[in-house]
């Protein structure tokens, strides 16, 4: 069995999301339909969810469009701002996440064994390099000022790093973390680092535990988003269009 057609039996709130945008973006989802690529369906399905989160607070929201020859995951035209939403999902490494599908397909996953009983914010660090790479592919038209970058990150596939809702308010503190970032990740590249920085101006994340999509301004960005955007992003409760 396909994987996404599993998760949508698992799963019904995402097939419903995933019912609901269809009939908007429905060319755009067809053509995400023909790759058959296990782990890319499993991405695809947190660009559904982020993506009926962001229809329910915006109007023009454009689903993989051809910006400049790239083609990010969402974008809105809002209150005179062109924002892009770039999906990050992190998973273990492929071998594993492979397993765990082939597993959920044979209705023989039952969720993970004994998590590590210690988290720190030494964790995230394997994951900040990767979510680093959305900002440098889309760095040019943030910096010609076309466009502010929010990445969107589902943390909820990965193995062992329990992440709260909490968590993440505290390690994506980009402003608090800068200093220790800086001299306490020996691999990071700090001219990329320093971009990332300056250029995203927010996180939409999915913790493993807490809530479920909820938005962290990154108060360091020198691409801020405008209020009417950011109360759009942090309101709770609405009725879908």
């Amino acid at each position: 069995m396909d994987i996404l057609q599993k998760i949508f039996d698992n799963k019904p709130e995402i097939k419903e999301q995933y019912n609901y945008l269809y009939s908007y973006y429905k060319n755009s989802f067809e053509r995400k339909e023909k790759d058959k690529d296990q782990i890319n369906r499993v991405s695809f399905v947190s660009e559904i969810r982020f993506g009926y989160y962001l229809h329910n607070r915006f109007e023009n929201l454009e689903y993989d469009p051809n910006v400049s020859g790239k083609t990010p995951d969402w974008v809105v035209d809002s209150n005179f701002e062109k924002i892009i939403f770039e999906v990050k999902q992190l998973n273990p490494n492929n071998n594993i996440f492979e397993e765990r599908i082939n597993q959920v397909k044979a209705d023989k996953y039952y969720g993970e064994g004994k998590l590590k009983g210690v988290y720190g914010i030494g964790d995230i660090f394997p994951y900040l390099t990767k979510i680093m790479e959305k900002e440098k592919i889309y760095r040019d038209l943030i910096l010609d000022g076309r466009y502010k970058l929010v990445i969107c990150i589902n943390f909820s596939n990965l193995l062992d790093e329990f992440f709260t809702d909490n968590d993440l308010i505290d390690y994506l503190d980009l402003k608090n973390n800068y200093n220790f970032f800086r001299h306490t990740i020996e691999y990071l590249d700090i001219n990329n680092f320093n971009n990332f920085c300056n250029n995203v101006s927010g996180f939409l994340v999915i913790p493993r535990f807490g809530s479920d999509i909820f938005f962290i301004e990154n108060k360091m960005s020198a691409n801020k988003l405008s209020s009417e955007t950011i109360e759009k992003l942090n309101k709770t409760f609405l009725i879908s269009k």
